[in-house]
């Protein structure tokens, strides 16, 4: 876990972030956690770590395929505040306050695999963790708006909102109660969207050909807020790059 939290620590910085997340985590036991959070302090990123642990009548591949990282620039002057988990390892959650003043929430989120492929709704356990994930985040904005505070929400979200332009080939579905959607109609602002609304692009692609855009940032700014969108990308072939 230390080697892997220097790994990401590197990714961050080469990319040029200030604040990262990285889903998919897998990392399991405090032990585990404690390791890849000094990997990434040293690698200068301070990082919030969350997961699940197995329970009863949950099988092994849950908790050890989710988990969730969100990191902040060590240079920062301060560190994660408020800090909020989900309960299924899916979702975490802090604050950090801008040079100007301004405080932003950040949660990093891994959405439950398969959400926008047929088959999905009759998975009930599958169902009830992303019922849960999108609450969790509903519940996020409903602090938001309460304390005036600028919202992001990012990671690999596992669904999409357009088959037209998230996906390439392969069988999709939008669902309403997926987690992509639910942030689409809960306000929030699609980021690479926002600034592409015509661009197919892709995040992640199958060994069968298809491809769809699984890895999103979206932002949710209350009224008495204003936020520009500066930039957003895909990176193209980058050597690095993983689902």
């Amino acid at each position: 876990p230390y080697t892997w939290g220097r790994w990401w620590a590197q990714v961050l910085t080469e990319l040029g972030a200030d604040v990262g997340s990285v889903a998919e985590t897998r990392l399991t036991g405090e032990s585990a956690h404690a390791q890849a959070l000094k990997g990434m302090l040293d690698g200068g990123w301070t990082a919030v770590s969350h997961n699940s642990q197995c329970g009863e009548g949950w099988d092994a591949s849950g908790p050890r395929a989710a988990g969730v990282l969100i990191a902040v620039r060590s240079d920062y002057v301060g560190s994660w505040d408020m800090v909020a988990r989900d309960k299924h390892g899916r979702a975490v959650a802090g604050s950090i306050t801008t040079k100007n003043g301004q405080l932003v929430r950040v949660v990093g989120t891994h959405g439950v695999p398969g959400a926008s492929l047929p088959g999905f709704a009759y998975n009930a356990r599958d169902v009830t963790v992303e019922k849960d994930l999108c609450e969790f985040v509903v519940h996020e904005q409903s602090l938001a708006d309460a304390q005036g505070r600028v919202l992001v929400v990012m990671g690999d979200m596992n669904s999409i909102s357009s088959l037209d332009l998230d996906r390439w080939g392969g069988t999709y579905q939008i669902r309403d109660a997926s987690f992509a959607r639910t942030l689409q109609e809960t306000g929030f602002l699609d980021t690479f969207r926002t600034l592409h609304p015509a661009t197919r692009a892709f995040t992640y692609f199958t060994e069968h050909g298809s491809a769809s855009r699984l890895d999103q940032i979206w932002i949710y700014v209350p009224p008495a807020i204003e936020v520009t969108i500066c930039n957003a990308a895909v990176v193209w072939r980058w050597l690095k790059k993983a689902d």
